[in-house]
């Protein structure tokens, strides 16, 4: 039995392990780390963990897009100097300090384009809805009304999911 995460288990290992009949992932997928048709051809048995660390990636995604819309590392940077933009509170718009600093968006109401729909793209669909963002996806399948509408999402092309999205979040399997 082999128990691993990130661990690439080598063709050689499958075949030179004739006792070996079980690999575990405890990761979402195990097809780029072990050659499953040559474990399988050695009756060699593969698992993975299909939700690992779906909320976490999707946590992730919707803080890298909080980090672009309000210029983090610019405001980190002039927060550490002592400065800081000032909101205009009625007008949701910002005064840069100076005429080089990049001025800082919402996330509220963008068109938000999500590629895929597996557990992560769904859970970062379900981040998003509070901002009450346009969200549209598109995926090899198109899903049913029932559940574009429990989602809160429309289904789109690619073409026009990358042409009228503020914001593209690709979450496809490898």
């Amino acid at each position: 039995v082999i128990v691993a995460c990130w661990t690439f288990v080598h063709e050689d290992a499958l075949r030179n392990s004739p006792n070996l009949k079980y690999i575990g992932y405890w990761t979402h997928q195990a097809a780029h780390r072990v050659n499953l048709e040559l474990a399988q051809s050695l009756g060699i048995q593969i698992d993975h963990v299909p939700d690992y660390g779906t909320s976490a990636v999707a946590s992730q995604t919707l803080a890298g897009i909080l980090m672009v819309l309000r210029n983090m590392p610019n405001e980190i940077k002039m927060t550490q100097q002592g400065k800081w933009h000032h909101e205009l509170l009625k007008t949701r718009q910002r005064v840069p300090l100076t005429e080089d600093q990049i001025p800082q968006e919402d996330l509220w109401f963008k068109k938000v384009g999500i590629v895929g729909y597996g557990p992560i793209a769904q859970q970062t669909m379900r981040l998003l809805n509070p901002f009450e963002c346009d969200i549209k996806y598109w995926s090899r399948k198109q899903r049913s009304p029932e559940e574009e509408q429990k989602m809160n999402i429309e289904y789109t092309s690619l073409e026009e999911l990358f042409s009228k999205s503020d914001i593209v979040s690709v979450h496809l399997n490898p």
